[in-house]
């Protein structure tokens, strides 16, 4: 744990992971970081065995808001193959080790600074003055797996689940999530920490029921964990090199030990393709507890890989709008299912991703409300809709120029 070089060595992350400034900017949070104990949690590890960690901003004890606790999942893609591992460590001769910060705690600063949802501004966040603890993500798995290193592995962990569970008793144990009646457990996370907050989300009354944390009302937020089966743009000019989604996940569903967080109902629905319970179209329509999931009609991580860049030509944009379409009507699909009630869905027909820890979480806007106004209606903290879709035709059609670009 090298905080002051970490912050040089830390700033090339791979495409869409969470940016983390090295100097706090105005109304972002201070998080410290939180080493998980190996006398508690043994297998709270990162891919290259160092030590997981959380960080963690504690709330007044003081305000209304210190009953809500945030415990979100940073994102930054997954890795479903040797090859994909290997690359994500980005191994230092010099240092022999990873230098990647998405495969190795041991260049991590002390303390990170977060916007958006986690901001200090109530007028950015409805949750300014809540309990934060911000996971970050070394564990390569989508924080979905649970598989020790070994020869099959190439040598690297894949502890997703356990450094959740090592989060959760920090949060019990530490900082009083479950002492008290009335408190309330925001679950979630961006990219693939959204798609891993997808899987573990039902899971955690149990979770929290072992570790003593008894009459916790848990509530998902879910940014970006939606892809739909679509095959790469083989026209696209180039071609996408990119394999594809559904077939990605299958490699990964086998090689992290995925199996541990597809419930039994999604696993009925799917016989002999286990992998679709970790796969955003198949799986959300199975998932029980309330949550609101934040999903791009023009999604710039699905389209970027299946497309290879930014849709230009005719063909290419023909392509994305073809995608929109299809996430629309999946999505549109879901909110009719009894299973969505009191939930919520957030949806831009705009190029973007994950943007939950950006300041685009209170500036961009579908029909008028921003993406903090809808956590803040689905938290039951001011009137509205939890349907927020746009309903617009042709490419890049929503309030897109109010995005803020990262």
């Amino acid at each position: 744990h090298l905080p002051a070089f970490g912050a040089t060595l830390g700033a090339a992350w791979l495409l869409w992971t969470t940016a983390v400034p090295a100097v706090p900017a105005d109304g972002k949070q201070s998080l410290s970081w939180e080493e998980f104990p190996a006398s508690t949690d043994p297998n709270a590890v990162c891919m290259d065995g160092s030590r997981g960690g959380v960080y963690v901003s504690a709330a007044d004890g003081n305000t209304e808001q210190a009953q809500y606790y945030i415990l979100y999942l940073e994102g930054g893609g997954w890795c479903w193959n040797a090859e994909t591992c290997n690359a994500r460590c980005r191994w230092s001769e010099t240092l022999q080790m990873c230098i990647s910060p998405l495969a190795s705690s041991k260049l991590w600063e002390d303390t990170v600074f977060q916007a958006g949802l986690l901001a200090t501004d109530p007028s950015l966040t409805p949750l300014w003055g809540a309990n934060k603890f911000f996971l970050r993500y070394c564990t390569g798995d989508a924080h979905m797996g649970s598989r020790g290193a070994s020869p099959e592995t190439s040598g690297w962990h894949f502890r997703g689940q356990e450094t959740i569970i090592a989060s959760l008793r920090i949060m019990v144990e530490k900082y009083g999530l479950g002492s008290v009646p009335g408190q309330t457990l925001l679950f979630g996370g961006g990219s693939a920490g959204a798609r891993g907050a997808m899987v573990n989300l039902d899971y955690l009354p149990g979770l929290l029921d072992e570790l003593g944390a008894r009459g916790v009302a848990t509530l998902g937020f879910l940014d970006s964990p939606y892809w739909i089966d679509e095959s790469p743009d083989a026209a696209a000019t180039p071609p996408s090199t990119f394999a594809g989604f559904g077939i990605t996940t299958r490699e990964a569903y086998a090689l992290l030990n995925l199996s541990g967080r597809a419930t039994g109902e999604c696993l009925l629905a799917y016989p002999g393709e286990d992998w679709k319970c970790a796969f955003g179209q198949y799986r959300m329509p199975f998932i029980r507890t309330p949550y609101l999931m934040v999903a791009s009609q023009f999604d710039a991580f699905q389209l970027g890989l299946n497309v290879g860049h930014y849709p230009s030509t005719k063909q290419e944009i023909d392509y994305a709008e073809a995608f929109a379409k299809g996430t629309y009507e999946a999505v549109t699909k879901l909110v009719e299912l009894s299973v969505f009630n009191n939930s919520g869905l957030y949806s831009m027909a705009c190029w973007s991703h994950s943007t939950s820890l950006t300041e685009s979480f209170s500036t961009a806007t579908v029909k008028g409300v921003s993406n903090a106004g809808a956590l803040s209606t689905f938290l039951g903290l001011s009137p509205g809709s939890l349907i927020n879709m746009d309903t617009c035709e042709g490419f890049e059609c929503g309030s897109c120029r109010e995005l803020v670009v990262v």
